[in-house]
């Protein structure tokens, strides 16, 4: 196992190596390939040197999600949507956003000047070719990537609202330090805020060992009749979108049925699921009991 140590050396070789060769950007892909590691940990390792003042600078590549053409390369996305020559209207969104990072000319000078001292080491040789690395949106990237409070920081500080909302919930944070906190989902007026991503990624903490055909087949049929009540009672449903109550409800069901889960997102989205069941004060008897079968199905599934 590497020592964290030897980790933070072998990145300032990495760095070090695209400082000599002259790369001025690169991805995650690059330092996940040269340490071995997924691309959302190097995604993370490299937020954590990203600042005004530090080795890095964060940067986000928008693409057209029709023509895959770049629109813009900026520090902070400035507009929710962009027209792309193409003629289509891009709205900012996970799949759209690629990080990039450049290394920061202050940074650079330094290496300058240790190399010119004859202080620098010379750094692990890289394939020039290798270490610019690969484009990954940022819907992949989180697939696998537990931030920390650092990380978190620099994308609080970079990213619109409501694509910072993917990592933090309104009034509650994420998990810091592999330490499960309040990931809970805010449902309202059709809008979903919170962790709601990754449940199922065999990569993520949590593992479902013991579900049985006849369970899962039982968990279908209640979520279907669950579904089928709540769209007959859609009146009822003022200021919350209930086809979006119903996809999470499905979300849940089928990410809760997978061998392994994030049950700390899947707690999230119950959450949310709950809020928005509880501020229906008319729905009906029949409708609710489904609910509650549903969610103790789930419940029992991952606890």
């Amino acid at each position: 196992m590497t020592s964290k140590f030897e980790l933070r050396e072998r990145i300032d070789e990495f760095l070090e190596a695209l400082s000599l060769n002259r790369v001025d950007r690169f991805y995650p892909s690059a330092l996940s390939k040269y340490l071995n590691v997924t691309p959302g940990e190097a995604f993370n390792l490299l937020l954590e040197r990203a600042g005004n003042e530090d080795q890095l600078i964060l940067l986000w590549e928008i693409r057209c999600s029709e023509c895959y053409r770049t629109i813009e390369v900026s520090k902070e996305p400035m507009h929710e949507e962009y027209d792309c020559m193409c003629g289509e209207e891009v709205e900012i969104s996970q799949n759209n956003l690629f990080p990039v990072f450049k290394i920061n000319p202050i940074f650079k000078d330094y290496l300058k000047k240790k190399t010119k001292d004859g202080h620098a080491t010379k750094p692990n040789y890289v394939q020039p070719a290798n270490l610019g690395g690969s484009q990954i949106a940022l819907e992949k990237l989180i697939e696998d990537f537990t931030p920390s409070e650092k990380a978190l920081s620099v994308l609080e500080q970079q990213l619109p609202q409501n694509i910072y909302n993917i990592f933090i919930s309104d009034g509650g944070t994420f998990m810091t330090n592999n330490q499960p906190t309040n990931n809970s989902t805010t449902i309202s007026g059709g809008t979903f805020t919170g962790n709601q991503f990754a449940a199922g990624s065999s990569n993520f903490r949590g593992t479902i060992n013991n579900i049985t055909g006849s369970q899962k087949d039982e968990l279908l049929q209640i979520t279907e009749s669950l579904i089928t009540a709540l769209m007959s009672e859609k009146e009822k449903f003022q200021d919350i979108n209930v086809e979006e109550v119903a996809e999470t409800i499905n979300q849940v069901t089928e990410e809760a049925t997978k061998e392994k889960v994030n049950k700390f997102s899947l707690n999230g989205l119950l959450t949310g699921i709950n809020a928005a069941i509880g501020n229906v004060t008319s729905i009906s008897a029949s409708t609710m009991q489904l609910y509650q079968q549903w969610h103790e199905h789930i419940s029992s599934l991952f606890s």
